[in-house]
């Protein structure tokens, strides 16, 4: 790094600042000389078009700087119902399709973004063009993209349920939950490698959880897409991803990492669920990916006495520093997560058939939760 780049981390001025190159300039930083205070704003795509999450809602639509349709609106063929969410370029709606009367989620890009970054249009289209690739239960559903020169929307399937983040917040999950959790997820992420693509933003903001617990992927905003050894979507020096979750390899080399970094991110956001903390709990995004470049996550044993030594030495190995000392592929993490799901069953009181009749009664998103009996 520079001299004068040295001086301008150290005024907290971080605007063209390149923080890829700070890190694999000074791999031996000292954790005392991270700055404070650092902007969410310096990940460029630290999740700019994550609407799915409600807790993103901030301020009024006037504070928006272009007008969002309102309850009852039509946009296109679709009624506005409810704002699911809303993030800083893009706004999520319960809609009806007024044709075939049916709910759909409604992505739309706010429409002072539409006009002052154009390029932001694009990448939602490549985000509906990657997401409509894959056709799996475990992966939310893109029906259609719609691009003109004041609006710029995604149609996707409408879950009824909540993110895995609402869930987390009102309390971490149960190990079984966490393991099924762990055998769905990978299940989605195989479909979307066997079309050449890594999502590169996992995190419990992107699983939406459906009312009966199936879990679903979403966002494919920051997705890549590799075919034949070459890469299209997001190819910028950029760090792409979620501080709290991303893998070393995207803030070291953001234009050279696999699918490996998704497995690193699924162990962060399965050590979350498990613990109710993110492996490196900070406020500050610098503090924590240092953390994630040179710090061993905590044991989530000692957070929850209960969990499987199986899956902590799994969860330990999906966050290994290095992506060769990860499991290789979401085959082999399957097995290994049905294998701890098969041993936690038969470790588990017997169930009389009366009994489990009763506590089905109650769904299986209630058994997510932690507490009570295994």
């Amino acid at each position: 790094m520079s001299a004068a780049s040295e001086r301008q981390l150290a005024s907290g001025s971080l605007a063209g600042l390149d923080l890829h190159g700070y890190f694999t300039a000074d791999r031996q930083l000292a954790a005392q000389r991270l700055m404070q205070d650092i902007p969410m704003s310096v990940f460029a795509a630290a999740s700019p078009l994550a609407a799915l999450d409600p807790a993103a809602a901030a301020g009024p639509a006037a504070n928006w700087g272009g007008r969002l349709p309102e309850i009852g609106d039509v946009v296109d063929k679709y009624r506005i119902e409810e704002l699911l969410g809303r993030g800083g370029f893009a706004a999520v709606y319960r809609a009806t399709h007024l044709l075939m009367h049916a709910p759909v989620a409604l992505k739309l890009l706010l429409p002072e973004m539409v006009q002052r970054h154009p390029h932001l249009a694009e990448r939602m289209c490549d985000e509906a063009r990657f997401a409509a690739l894959v056709n799996h239960p475990n992966v939310v559903r893109v029906y259609d993209v719609t691009h003109g020169e004041q609006t710029t929307f995604i149609v996707m399937e409408y879950i009824q349920g909540a993110s895995l983040a609402q869930l987390i917040h009102q309390n971490r999950l149960r190990v079984e939950a966490v393991v099924r959790l762990g055998i769905e997820i990978c299940s989605g992420l195989r479909a979307a490698l066997e079309r050449g693509l890594f999502h590169c933003d996992i995190k419990p903001a992107n699983i939406l959880m459906t009312d009966d617990g199936q879990a679903k992927l979403a966002d494919f905003g920051q997705a890549r897409r590799q075919i034949a050894g070459d890469e299209t979507g997001i190819l910028t020096s950029d760090i792409v991803g979620t501080p709290a979750y991303m893998a070393p390899e995207q803030v070291e080399n953001p234009t050279g990492f696999d699918h490996r970094a998704d497995i690193y991110a699924l162990g962060a956001t399965l050590y979350h669920a498990l613990t109710g903390e993110t492996p490196f709990p900070n406020d500050q995004p610098l503090q924590i990916i240092y953390n994630h470049l040179h710090t061993p996550p905590p044991d989530p044993t000692v957070l929850v006495p209960e969990c499987p030594p199986d899956l902590a030495d799994l969860l330990r190995r999906m966050l290994a520093k290095a992506p060769a000392d990860r499991p290789g592929n979401y085959a082999e993490l399957t097995q290994e997560f049905t294998a701890i799901l098969s041993e936690a069953q038969l470790d588990a009181p017997s169930v009389e058939p009366e009994e489990r009749g009763g506590r089905e009664l109650f769904g299986r998103l209630r058994r997510l939760f932690a507490g009570g009996r295994r």
